[in-house]
């Protein structure tokens, strides 16, 4: 488990600072093309494998064995559907659609990507990252070329997801218990593990850290579980202290430009994809091509630069 945290942790950095000069040294519209198709094939993909056990054709403990393992079928049946995470793959998938979307101009296949992606995003139950894809969908609603297509695509969408969770539940009773409730990764499982972590840390891991995933250590000895504590950046002041969290911290942004800051700050969309990286997710595998794509997005480049690169 330490090599995996240190590789993840360290291959971050490379792959941010990357991704915030891709569209500088790459062809933008060709770059966002890619990131589009890599969202379709990943959501395809998905939506596939959920209507086939949706429809019978695929028993749900069979694809919970290959994509998650450790996730209980019977306890959270379909209703939280995605294979891996159910908040890490629909993240990632709504930031290459987001990165995406900020260097390409609209189109059809731009829009059926971000439709679809916030249909897996509602079948996924994660609360912000609905939230990215409903604020993603409506800005690219507002640059639309063709508002009758727009129009139209979303009723089918809206028409769907109504037809889904009439018939395996209410959804908005489900996004409300994934605030309130006691399960795991709910409002109430996380504000306790941010207390338990708090009252864990020493003086000395403060400034120095506890070592890397020592916080698993820490929550197997408080709950006799191995978990994490599920927000990334209190996991990162656990374990390297405050010096090597700002340490990790300037390494990631030491010679970017400060738009990093201002396109994080104006932009809704990347402002809660920080949001959810550093405070609801924990250190991950899919974390480092996250963060390219959050470089990316990061550093976007104005219309005249397009056309010069183009």
């Amino acid at each position: 488990r330490f090599i995996m945290n240190f590789i993840f942790l360290v291959s971050i950095i490379p792959l941010f600072r990357l991704g915030y000069i891709a569209p500088k040294v790459s062809n933008p519209i060709r770059l966002g093309y890619s990131l589009i198709y890599a969202s379709l094939i990943l959501n395809i993909s998905i939506f596939s494998l959920f209507l086939m056990v949706f429809l019978g054709y695929l028993e749900l403990f069979d694809v919970y064995a290959i994509f998650d393992p450790a996730r209980d079928a019977v306890k959270y049946g379909i209703s939280r559907f995605s294979i891996g995470n159910a908040i890490e793959v629909p993240l990632l998938s709504s930031i290459l659609c987001f990165a995406a979307q900020r260097m390409m101009p609209n189109s059809f296949i731009v829009i059926f990507a971000l439709i679809l992606n916030l249909v897996l995003a509602g079948i996924s139950g994660s609360r912000i990252v609905i939230l990215i894809s409903l604020t993603i969908l409506l800005i690219a609603a507002i640059r639309a070329n063709s508002k009758i297509l727009f129009a139209f695509l979303f009723a089918v969408f809206i028409y769907l997801l109504v037809e889904y969770w009439v018939a395996i539940g209410d959804f908005f009773e489900n996004i409300i218990n994934r605030f309130y409730g006691d399960d795991g990764g709910s409002g109430s499982d996380r504000l306790d593990l941010y207390q338990l972590t708090y009252r864990s840390m020493t003086l000395f891991g403060f400034i120095f850290g506890e070592g890397l995933t020592s916080s698993m250590q820490m929550m197997f000895e408080e709950t006799d579980f191995y978990r994490t504590i599920e927000a990334f950046a209190l996991e990162i002041l656990y374990e390297l202290g405050m010096i090597g969290f700002i340490l990790f911290i300037f390494t990631i942004l030491d010679g970017l430009s400060t738009k990093i800051f201002i396109n994080t700050f104006t932009s809704l969309p990347l402002l809660l994809i920080w949001i959810q990286t550093l405070f609801f997710l924990p250190l991950n595998p899919l974390l480092p091509i996250t963060a390219f794509c959050i470089g990316i997005a990061s550093n976007r480049i104005s219309k005249k630069d397009q056309l010069i690169q183009s």
